[in-house]
């Protein structure tokens, strides 16, 4: 990684956690090899949003999440 990169990736990770999530959406706007996958990602954003608000789609925690997938990864290996 270059110094100016460094530099750059520093001063990014100070911004708050909204304004860096919109500088990655923009510079992943600038990758021309990317498919464009924001319809979709909004129009799931939109339902699981709409599940949770309506009661239908209960939150999980991280850990709980965490758990749950490493005991289920535990269970294919057997």
């Amino acid at each position: 990684m270059t110094t100016q990169l460094q530099a750059v990736v520093n001063a990014a990770l100070q911004l708050p956690e909204a304004e860096r999530g919109e500088l990655a959406d923009r510079l992943l706007d600038t990758l021309q090899e990317l498919p464009d996958f924001h319809e979709e990602w909004d129009d799931e954003i939109r339902r699981r949003l709409e599940g949770y608000r309506s009661g239908k789609s209960v939150p999980v925690p991280h850990d709980e999440s965490m758990k749950f997938i490493m005991d289920d990864s535990d269970d294919q290996a057997h």
